[in-house]
């Protein structure tokens, strides 16, 4: 996509910065312009963008957490 098709979907003159959309499909636009992760999809979607982008940093948990039975087994096995 280059600029004068992003302008032409946006309905944007020359004298708007491309750079803020305000409107939800400017700013979809912008973030597959700009290589961005997707905000909401479908699970089949979110399933096919990580087979073909892999897990993007945000959407991968920072710490392992413990199930419910394992925290209640930790709460029972004290002493």
């Amino acid at each position: 996509m280059n600029k004068d098709e992003l302008d032409k979907l946006l309905d944007r003159g020359h004298d708007k910065d491309p750079n803020k959309a305000t409107d939800l499909r400017g700013k979809a636009l912008l973030r597959a312009r700009d290589d961005k992760t997707p905000r909401t999809m479908t699970p089949y979607e979110w399933l096919d963008y990580y087979e073909t982008h892999g897990i993007p940093q945000e959407h991968q948990q920072k710490t392992p957490k413990k199930s419910f039975w394992q925290r209640v087994k930790t709460f029972f096995s004290r002493d």
